[in-house]
């Protein structure tokens, strides 16, 4: 596989791909989408800016979309060792679902208003991006 037209994306994913001009894969995205598209466990090794955010996060948004449960109950959390990673990841997760079906996202991470954070996470989220220490907080 070379083209995300070549998945079996369902049209609002399709359709979010193209509106953000994601057309081709990177060979890391070729390698390991379909695998865990198949519900396969996959680990992937590959340089900055490759697309293994893509790579692991649309297979997410693709079993999310899939799913009709409703709005704002957290069904994924993305968790990553840094503040930063949690940022760049979180940016993905908005711009991508953005076009798509617009999942509610919240991060939490240490150096932010922990009030904040729990008041994103009561008013309702789908998606969390967290990293370790601040979501053991808040579990707390």
């Amino acid at each position: 596989m070379k083209h995300f037209t070549d998945l079996d994306l369902l049209p609002p994913l399709a359709q979010a791909l193209h509106e953000i001009d994601f057309h081709e894969m990177t060979p890391v995205q070729a390698a390991s989408l379909p695998a865990v598209l198949a519900g396969r466990d996959v680990l992937a090794e590959a340089q900055t800016g490759s697309g293994k955010t893509l790579a692991y996060l649309l297979p997410i948004l693709a079993r999310l979309e899939s799913k009709h449960i409703p709005h704002a109950r957290l069904r994924a959390v993305i968790v990553t060792p840094t503040r930063e990673l949690a940022q760049q990841i979180e940016k993905e997760v908005k711009a991508f679902s953005r076009s798509a079906r617009g999942f509610k996202t919240a991060i939490v991470v240490g150096g932010a208003n922990m009030g904040d954070q729990r008041s994103d996470l009561r008013a309702g989220v789908e998606i969390v991006v967290a990293t370790p220490g601040r979501f053991i907080d808040h579990l707390q």
